[in-house]
């Protein structure tokens, strides 16, 4: 018997209306497996039309080149900065200078050398090689952090020390990241004022190229290939690194040099330049020069029997783009273009009809609110019209007129770097302009704005985007939350002024400890945790301009630490009584995460009383309530007959009393055994949804090769896996199932393994915890953090009184910790109640559970008779050292690309 594959083309009663013809195409093997499909269609031609105002639609534009006005001073400082920046091969020019001595190439080799590179008795040491019988040869040890690397560029310094700076120099080095972070990256470093691992001698070289007239090639050798040269400097690093430890390395004392050096025209930059680049670099064959990846027609065969040739090839094109891509940057911005983005839809609503939504959000409402305290009102409009245009900086450290300085600018710039992607503003100035602007031109606007109490003109535009509510209808205007695209060199100053800000409120203590929002050394997680231990541009279109009277600016970086600033006082409102809940000696009637905030109580009455000091605070701060988005929870068990009503102030809509709630990304149920036990289920449908989209991936591009496959999952499955397992340590074990099988299943799918094989080789073989010890250990991470957050913190407080609770024989955070211990390490001995809020202990434990995993990992490996050959299997160590047992690890083999080739 022979088979048939039917096909359907489906379509609608109005296409089939329009169709003239349908002819199905001779099969042609080479194209696909299905034969082609014409359908002739009839169609009039007629223009689209909506009820859509089109006069107020923007067309999609490329993007215009960057113009600023020039009319005030303030505008002519930021045109300055913006003309500073430089192009990329003028980098080197601007942070080096000019080449004002020309000669014979003195040739230098250097090298680095460590012993133990990265363990705890590691011994580094620098070469320099100027010839055979030099008497500037050196062989010196490292100061201070023993790494290969730092040997490297301290190997340059001392290069640099002993030549000649009239003479031009070749520096050879087999070190690509020595000679990339003084040239490639050199300039991008720089801006950051050397704020790197090894900063303080690359600051020192920097400075040295910079000071010398003479030009300066680097260039890269190839490493242990028969260079006698290189080979001698390698030999003379290892003698240095079995040197006696060097003492702290000391900053060049430039003054000093400055004034000693010689008083030349070359020196003194009296002379013509010689040559524009005094700092050069020869890096030779790269890596990326040639491919790393080649596949050959057996494995284009045999990697994807499944798909015909065409695609094959095509993803086998896709596949080798992936591998090649250079950067985790690179990487995770080609596998979004490969994933492609979401469809859109469009919706009815124009940008004017959302401007006059927004308008109304962000001014003050006429006539104002019957809540609001209207005397109040009158009173703050009174005080503002007292106050003068500049009022004295009383602050002890002048937190609001003390210049800005270069290492401020500094600093913020390195805060770039993970917001290079962002939006611009009106003026087109994106955070890369700016990472490349000239230090000094940005120091100077910035201070100059603060001393005018100006700004630019381009800086008091905001662009609002539209950004329609997750569940809302896309044709309701309220539907859509407000993005404020605002100007990215506003947001840098911005950035320098919150710094301020945060310092002066730190220093009065103005922010209570109940508010958790926007806080370094805080942790989201926090107040989830005092709640567990309590319980026991639209669419391409813009409207006109209109200006804004009330609120924080939307998408600016002080906005956190204002919004902070004016909720402070809201503990004074929300009065301290008898229905407070206490944890140890602290009584805590609120917890704040920015403007989410959980007020706590232990009785209705007392719960009652602390919204009427809500609603109290809202009134003279002028802020309205959501009362559809405020709800109440009640834990334990209710009174038969249990109807307590709840509500902000007589005449207000009552509160709905709910089970479940979703608070800080955390699924909350009070009726569940477990708080958090719903956390579970949510976590692992997003897992597992995540979890297809690497799937998808593989459609495209083929079979992934597992060290592709486990970075994928560490970046988007584990998240959702670990989420919140700090606060909830686990010891439900059918809850934990549900997310331990969803690893495992991703696994065994990267490895190519069945549904029947061993577990214990999805660890070995990977380098992967298994997830039942990975969130005990992040578990016992957060303990670690608790302890040393001291006795002001709400969550110090809370793990206090989860060990004081379970000294008391009652169930709490202590307990669970203990039962998940005892289930995956019985072996640890639990602390004593009185060591468990010591740091040090804590570390032990972390410590020994690491241990008791990998133990457990080789046991299972060599009980397993199929796993004969992996017992006590040794891996490859360091030059010099036996080969070792290691319990897991990524292997080797499996950091092959290609499926046929491992």
């Amino acid at each position: 018997m022979g088979h048939a594959v039917v096909d359907y083309v489906i379509g609608n009663s109005a296409t089939l209306n329009h169709a003239q013809s349908l002819t199905v195409q001779p099969w042609r093997k080479d194209w696909s497996d299905h034969s082609e499909l014409v359908i002739v269609m009839s169609v009039e031609h007629q223009t689209q039309e909506s009820n859509m105002d089109h006069s107020t639609r923007g067309t999609r534009t490329r993007r215009r080149r960057v113009k600023l006005p020039e009319g005030s001073e303030l505008d002519k400082l930021l045109l300055k900065a913006w003309e500073s920046r430089s192009r990329p091969d003028e980098e080197l020019i601007a942070l080096y200078g000019a080449a004002y001595c020309l000669t014979d190439e003195i040739q230098v080799y250097v090298d680095g050398s460590c012993f133990d590179n990265g363990g705890r008795e590691a011994q580094a040491g620098a070469g320099v090689y100027f010839g055979t019988g030099n008497r500037k040869n050196l062989a010196v040890r490292t100061p201070d952090s023993q790494t290969n690397n730092r040997g490297e560029v301290y190997a340059i310094l001392r290069a640099l020390l002993a030549s000649n700076r009239h003479k031009s120099l070749v520096i050879n080095s087999d070190s690509e990241y020595a000679i990339n972070m003084l040239t490639t990256w050199g300039p991008a470093k720089a801006a950051l004022g050397w704020k790197v691992t090894n900063g303080d001698i690359l600051s020192d070289i920097a400075w040295l190229l910079k000071s010398r007239p003479a030009s300066v090639l680097f260039r890269k050798v190839k490493a242990h290939s028969g260079n006698a040269h290189n080979d001698a400097a390698d030999a003379l690093a290892k003698e240095g690194a079995q040197a006696p430890p060097a003492p702290p390395y000391e900053r060049l004392d430039r003054q000093a040099l400055d004034r000693s050096r010689c008083q030349c025209d070359a020196c003194r930059e009296r002379k013509p330049a010689m040559r524009a680049d005094k700092v050069m670099v020869e890096l030779g064959e790269r890596r990326a020069a040639s491919r790393r990846y080649r596949e050959t027609e057996v494995d284009l065969e045999d990697s994807l029997t499944l798909a015909k040739r065409k695609s094959r090839e095509r993803q086998a094109e896709l596949r080798l783009e992936l591998y090649e891509t250079t950067g985790e940057r690179a990487f995770w911005q080609y596998l979004k273009r490969l994933k492609g983005s979401k469809p859109g839809s469009c919706s009815d609503i124009t940008a004017q009809v959302l401007m006059e939504v927004f308008k109304e959000r962000m001014n003050f409402l006429v006539p104002i609110p019957d809540i609001y305290d209207a005397p109040r009102l009158t009173l703050n409009r009174a005080v503002i019209r007292t106050l003068p245009a500049r009022t004295p900086d009383v602050s002890p450290l002048q937190s609001f007129s003390r210049p800005f300085t270069e290492e401020e600018i500094e600093t913020v710039k390195g805060k770039l770097k993970a917001r290079m992607g962002s939006a611009k503003g009106r003026d087109g100035i994106s955070y890369h302009d700016i990472f490349i602007m000239d230090n000094e031109c940005l120091l100077e606007l910035c201070n100059r704005c603060i001393e005018l109490c100006d700004s630019p003109t381009t800086w008091i535009e905001t662009r609002l985007v539209g950004l329609c509510k997750k569940g809302k209808p896309k044709d309701a205007p309220g539907s859509y939350r407000t993005i404020g695209l605002e100007s990215c060199l506003l947001k840098f100053m911005t950035m320098l002024v919150h710094e301020r800000l945060v310092e002066w409120a730190v220093n009065r203590g103005l922010i209570p400890p109940s508010q958790n929002g926007f806080r370094q050394g805080h942790r989201t997680n926090d107040n989830v945790f005092v709640r567990y231990v309590v319980h026991i541009s639209h669419e391409g279109s813009e409207s006109e301009r209109f200006k804004a009277d009330m609120g924080i600016l939307i998408g600016d970086t002080c906005s956190p630490i204002l919004w902070a600033l004016y909720m402070a006082d809201l503990p004074r409102f929300i009065a301290r009584d008898e229905g407070d809940v206490q944890l140890g000696n602290v009584e805590i009637t609120s917890l704040e995460q920015a403007d989410d905030v959980v007020l706590l109580a232990t009785s209705p009455e007392a719960l009652q009383r602390k919204l009427d000091g809500m609603l109290r605070w809202c009134q003279v701060n002028f802020m309205t309530i959501n009362s559809t988005k405020s709800v109440v929870m009640v834990f334990g068990r209710r009174p038969r007959g249990h109807t307590a009503q709840f509500s902000f102030g007589h005449g207000q809509p009552q509160l709905a009393v709910v089970d479940t709630q979703l608070y800080l990304g955390f699924t909350i149920s009070s009726k569940r055994p477990g708080l958090l036990r719903e956390h579970y289920n949510d976590k692992r449908e997003k897992a597992l949804r995540v979890g297809r989209g690497v799937c998808g991936v593989e459609q495209l591009v083929g079979t992934l090769p597992p060290a592709l496959s486990i970075k994928l999952y560490m970046a988007l499955v584990d998240p959702h896996l670990i989420h919140g397992c700090d606060v909830m340590p686990d010891v439900n074990g059918t809850a934990l199932a549900l997310l331990t099988d969803v690893q495992k299943a991703f696994l065994r799918r990267a490895l190519g393994l069945s549904k029947r094989s061993i577990i214990s080789v999805l660890f070995t073989e990977t380098g992967l915890d298994p997830l039942e010890f990975r969130r005990l250990d992040l578990v016992v991470g957060y303990w670690q953090y608790m302890v040393t957050c001291g006795p002001s913190r709400y969550v110090y407080q809370a793990m206090r009184e989860a060990i004081q609770l379970d000294f008391d024989g009652h169930k709490s955070w202590i307990s669970d910790l203990r039962v998940a211990l005892a289930r995956e390490a019985d072996e640890i001995v639990f602390p004593a109640h009185s060591d468990l809020m010591k740091d040090d202990v804590a570390t032990g434990v972390r410590e020994s559970l690491k241990a008791a995993l990998g133990a457990r990992l080789k046991m299972r490996t060599n009980n397993a008779r199929r796993l004969y050959l992996l017992h006590n299997r040794l891996e490859p160590a360091e030059e010099g050292k036996e080969w070792q047992v290691v319990p897991s690890q990524l292997r080797h083999y499996l950091r092959v690309a290609m499926v046929t080739r491992r």
